[in-house]
Parts: C-alpha cells; sequence; structure tokens
C-alpha cells in the first residue's frame, strides 16, 4: 500500500509541474513516464519510460516505432501501444485544424505549419503540395507520392493531377528526408527544375519547395535555389 501511495503522490506531483509549464525542461523519458501514466494507471513507470527511450534513441523515436515492435518491449501491452502510436496523428490533425483557419499563406513559415502534420509520424519519403489560389489562400493539401524511392522518380500525372483538380494558381511542394539532413541533394535540385517547368507549362506557379528533416526545414525559396536559371547554375 506505502509504495501505491508513492507511485500514486509521484504522478500527483508531475501532473502539477505540467499545469505550472507544461514540458519545458523536461527529459524525454520524464515527458514519455507522464504519457504513460494515462494508458497504464498503475505501478512506477520510471523504468519503463528509461527502456524505451534506450531502445529508441527519444520520444520520437518511441512515438515512431512501428506497433508491433512497441508491443515486443516489457511493460508494453497492445492498449498502451495504441495510446503510443494515436499521440502524434493526434497531434498531427490539431496542428492541420488551427492552420486551416489560416487566411493567406504569404511566408515560408506559414508554409511550414501547414505543410508539416503531412509528415508527422512518417517512415518513408512523402511528397505532398499544398494548392493556393490567386491571392495565396490555401485550397488543400495533397499527398502526393510516398514510398523509399527518391523524389526524383515521382510520376508527373500522378503529382499534376490534383493540383489541377483544385484550380490552383500556385503551389507549395514539400518532402522529407529520413534519417538524414534536410539539405537537398542534386537529385532533389533536378526535380524541383522538373517540376517548376511542368508547372509553368500549364499556367502554376512554383512558390516554393521545402525540405523537412524532423524539426528542420530547407526552402527553396528563402535559399535561392528555385528557379531554372539559378537551378542550372547551381547543377
Amino acid at each position: 500500500m506505502g509504495q501505491t501511495n508513492c507511485h500514486t503522490g509521484h504522478r500527483q506531483r508531475l501532473k502539477a509541474e505540467f499545469k505550472a509549464g507544461g514540458f519545458q525542461g523536461w527529459s524525454d523519458h520524464r515527458v514519455l513516464e507522464f504519457l504513460l501514466g494515462f494508458a497504464i494507471p498503475q505501478g512506477d513507470l520510471n523504468p519503463l519510460a528509461h527502456r524505451l527511450i534506450d531502445r529508441f534513441g527519444d520520444l520520437a523515436g518511441v512515438l515512431d516505432a512501428p506497433l508491433e515492435v512497441l508491443v515486443s518491449v516489457p511493460g508494453i501491452g497492445e492498449h498502451t501501444a495504441l495510446f503510443l502510436k494515436a499521440l502524434p496523428k493526434a497531434a498531427g490533425r490539431y496542428l492541420s485544424q488551427i492552420e486551416g483557419t489560416t487566411e493567406t499563406a504569404g511566408m515560408v513559415r506559414d508554409f511550414y505549419r501547414i505543410l508539416v502534420p503531412y509528415f508527422v509520424g512518417a517512415t518513408q519519403e512523402r511528397l505532398c503540395a499544398l494548392s493556393l489560389d490567386s491571392r495565396g489562400k490555401p485550397l488543400g493539401v495533397d499527398v502526393l507520392e510516398e514510398g523509399e524511392t527518391s523524389i526524383v522518380k515521382f510520376s508527373l500525372r500522378r503529382v499534376l493531377a490534383p493540383i489541377l483538380a483544385r484550380n490552383a494558381v500556385g503551389v507549395v511542394l514539400a518532402h522529407n528526408h529520413v534519417g538524414a539532413y534536410a539539405r537537398p541533394s542534386d537529385a532533389d535540385k533536378v526535380a524541383t527544375q522538373k517540376l517548376e517547368a511542368l508547372f509553368a507549362s500549364v499556367g502554376i506557379t512554383l512558390v516554393d519547395h521545402l525540405i523537412l528533416s524532423g524539426s528542420e526545414a530547407i526552402s527553396f525559396r528563402e535559399s535561392g535555389m528555385l528557379g531554372s536559371e539559378t537551378l542550372e547554375k547551381q547543377g
């Protein structure tokens, strides 16, 4: 009984600290311990949180781990594994909904905030497009391609079709680098040049192309790499 009260008191202290300042200054294993408490009602969760972080590297690694791998960890059942897998998905939906109220996306940070939810938890390379109207107002986001292959191997028809269906005048592309830096590769530059020409041929402006990796993002526009002439000189 005393041990139960000790653990209960610890959980209450965690909740009080969270109410006072959120996760500011918390280590990954402490954040994970706090979250696990909502799926596992009793017991000391500190050792389990450490075990998960040790195995998967950090909080993101735990949340991105496949369901079947999570349930193989002692102390993690299907209920808890599903709870952990739901967290990034719920966060992604939350971000997409609050950003959906943005009237006009005219700056890189606006594009990033709208597009990043579509990459939460992604374990493969993904290419997305944010379509814009003539005033720069978002028309919607489409996942164009997904898989292990390089962005340069995309299908031009599949890329263009959903953007034309939205009657877009401008488009912002985004793709992720899995387990690598956001720095654009030569293949990324070639692909961007091809896509810019493709969009221009049907009267659509490629406004920007973002490369995402974790919390890192590179903008072709801000980096001076957008524009066929610029890309040709750099190639």
